[in-house]
């Protein structure tokens, strides 16, 4: 390697060289990463299955890449777990060209001894005492073991209780709910304050509620007189006034009067059945007027009579009849 320098003073120029021997050692270098990022098939391996992932090793160094691939598990305290079984396949790569690149499989498997927690599954690529480049994958086992336990944090023995109390708290707590959202109305709250204090309660009401004679801002007196009484059956009742019966002129003819005979025979034959005649609907009946005189005969009042004779004298001719 040739290095130039150059300077300049007061218009002048000076430069100088220097011849520099480098020398390049061979330099094996394996950059090893996963081929697929966006997957973690290493978090939350269930207890006994087998779990796969890709790798790759590109040959970053100057000579043909060749070596050994050791795979293991290391807990948080970097010693190497034997709950785990990792392998590598192939488990050797030999005679890697420059810039060149080989993928290899990792299984992964942690057994029911399995702790939860975090684990790292290192894969190294070595030859001899020589590493040449290595990779840390970040790995958990499930926490839940088959079906024993709460959520397989808790042993069987302990987990049925807790859940017992559980279901009791969670039926105690609806019925809490369901009995305060009930509406009772048992008509209470409409009743006047002091209202049974009486022990006789209801027939005070009772009382109280038929009694119009001491009501509040009422005019009546609570007693009726006989006199007043009186006053409302005469008022209703609106008798007329009596009238003076006036004496008539002059006497009723002598004798009985004429009987008229009935024109023509009567029908041949029983009389005819009288058809029953519908209800009609009663008048209004009229206060009756005080009676003057004796009632009329079943033919009218007698011939040559007037009404005024009638009433004076009308009894003295029903009598001689």
């Amino acid at each position: 390697i040739v290095v130039t320098a150059s300077g300049f003073n007061s218009g002048r120029m000076i430069q100088n060289s220097v011849t520099v021997e480098v020398s390049v050692l061979a330099s094996p270098f394996a950059n090893i990463t996963v081929e697929d990022a966006s997957i973690k098939p290493f978090i939350l391996v269930s207890r006994g299955d087998t779990v796969t992932q890709n790798i790759v090793i590109r040959n970053d160094g100057n000579i043909p890449l060749s070596g050994e691939v050791l795979s293991e598990v290391l807990d948080d305290d970097g010693n190497v777990s034997s709950a785990w079984s990792v392998s590598c396949l192939p488990a050797t790569i030999s005679d890697i060209a420059v810039g060149e690149q080989v993928i290899l499989r990792i299984d992964l498997t942690p057994s029911d001894d399995a702790q939860k927690g975090k684990v790292l599954t290192t894969i190294t690529l070595n030859s001899g005492d020589d590493v040449y480049g290595i990779l840390a994958i970040e790995s958990s086992v499930d926490s839940a073991v088959g079906s024993e336990g709460l959520f397989s944090f808790l042993p069987l023995y302990l987990s049925l209780p807790l859940i017992s109390l559980l279901l009791i708290g969670a039926v105690v707590l609806a019925l809490r709910m369901k009995k305060s959202g009930e509406l009772t109305d048992s008509g209470d709250e409409l009743v006047a304050p002091g209202a049974f204090v009486d022990p006789d309660h209801q027939g005070t009401r009772r009382e109280s509620a038929l009694d119009i004679g001491y009501a509040v801002d009422e005019l009546a007196s609570g007693e009726v007189s006989s006199d007043e009484i009186a006053a409302a059956l005469a008022q209703s009742l609106q008798m007329p006034t009596p009238v003076a019966a006036t004496v008539p002129l002059g006497l009723p003819p002598a004798g009985l009067p004429p009987q008229p005979l009935p024109m023509g025979l009567p029908p041949a034959g029983l009389p005819p059945k009288p058809v029953p005649a519908l209800p009609l609907p009663l008048p209004a009946v009229a206060p009756p007027l005080p009676a003057l005189g004796p009632p009329l005969p079943a033919s009218g009042l007698p011939a040559g009579w007037t009404m005024e004779q009638w009433q004076h004298y009308g009894q003295q001719w029903l009598d001689r009849q």
